[in-house]
């Protein structure tokens, strides 16, 4: 399930931008399914709202070029604000769905799983890539994937921390650059 541009996302989310706080241990003990503390998502409709500036990290051919792609914004990689619904039919999946998802991700449904093993004492990230053509973006790259992080420690707070993630490749498949924006999920 792991790819390079989920590593980024997960990269950037425990150095450069941070979510939530580390869960409760109580809750993690009163969760666990097969050692897995299960799905701490509350179900239900949730306003989600992404925030301009981005974050950007650049890497191989394309590292240093962060600026060239700072100027993207949620708009102009169609991450809109919108309604979705949560729902989880088992302990490892969360299911999001919502027309404003379709427009960003070309699925209004999105299947999120949790990470493998993440660091002790730190927050679960649930979280999906979808790889397809996106479209061109700056110094002739491509947006080839698209993914959706949210933070389980967040999750029974007021609001579900998130990040909605752009990754541009270029020709030669040597250099990348990840297009962050912080998102939220309020409860309606």
């Amino acid at each position: 399930m792991r790819s390079l541009a989920w590593c980024l996302v997960l990269a950037a989310c425990g150095k450069d931008v941070r979510l939530g706080s580390a869960p409760d241990a109580a809750v993690d003990a009163a969760l666990s399914i097969d050692g897995h503390p299960g799905n701490p998502f509350a179900t239900g409709t949730y306003a989600l709202a992404f925030v301009d500036p981005p974050d950007v990290m650049c890497d191989g051919e394309l590292a240093s070029m962060e600026a060239s792609f700072a100027a993207l914004t949620r708009a102009t990689l169609n991450l809109i604000d919108g309604t979705v619904t949560l729902d989880a039919p088992t302990a490892t999946q969360l299911v999001v769905t919502g027309a404003a998802l379709g427009v960003a991700f070309g699925d209004s449904a999105l299947t999120l799983m949790p990470e493998p093993d993440p660091p002790p004492g730190e927050p679960e990230l649930w979280g999906v890539e979808v790889a397809q053509s996106f479209g061109a973006g700056p110094l002739s790259t491509t947006n080839t994937r698209r993914i959706l992080v949210l933070d389980s420690g967040s999750a029974g707070a007021a609001r579900i921390d998130a990040i909605g993630a752009a990754l541009f490749e270029n020709a030669a498949q040597t250099g990348t650059c990840t297009v962050l924006f912080a998102a939220s999920l309020t409860p309606q």
